[in-house]
């Protein structure tokens, strides 16, 4: 068997820089809330008859804060913890952006 040798190295092609695709960025932007916890979060509210759309926890600051208000107001201690968890986990995210763009 033959090897064959390769006498020039490699092209190396600029990078583009391409907008992420949606379900990139809802990956990105739940993994950094936690993609558990916002799992977690989703069951436990079905449970209390409440329904979370997840991906939209992501990126709508005002839903969030409202599925998270509702939690709140719940019986169910575990929810109620971990709304207070995502609140946290939310307002650490604003404080990091300001700091980002300042």
């Amino acid at each position: 068997m033959a090897l064959h040798s390769f006498t020039s190295a490699p092209q190396k092609r600029p990078l583009k820089h391409r907008p992420l695709p949606v379900g990139v960025l809802q990956a990105f932007a739940a993994d950094e809330l936690g993609m558990g916890a916002l799992l977690r979060f989703r069951s436990l509210m079905v449970q209390q008859g409440h329904s979370v759309q997840v991906a939209r926890m992501c990126f709508d600051k005002l839903y969030a804060y409202e599925r998270i208000a509702s939690a709140h107001a719940t019986e169910s201690e575990p929810l109620r913890r971990l709304a207070l968890e995502l609140f946290q986990a939310y307002h650490r995210r604003d404080e990091m952006r300001q700091t980002l763009a300042s």
